[in-house]
């Protein structure tokens, strides 16, 4: 039986910071980065993240398909 290691969401939140700093990312770049089910990422990250304006998003719609990331 393998124990996964949950990281907090400090350490999510930086991660995802890190990873867009300087460059646009997908949603699926950063669900493979994180190795996270991308439904939970944008809930529960990148959709808070946006309104607390610590992300800023490419498109004005927070569900299109073409979306990007970055700081």
């Amino acid at each position: 039986m393998s124990v996964r290691k949950v990281a907090n969401n400090t350490e999510v939140i930086n991660k995802i910071l890190k990873f867009c700093s300087g460059k646009e990312r997908s949603l699926s770049e950063i669900s493979e980065y994180l190795s996270m089910n991308k439904n939970t990422l944008r809930s529960s990250y990148l959709y808070p993240m946006v309104r607390e304006k610590q992300l800023k998003r490419t498109a004005k719609a927070p569900n299109k398909n073409t979306n990007r990331y970055y700081i």
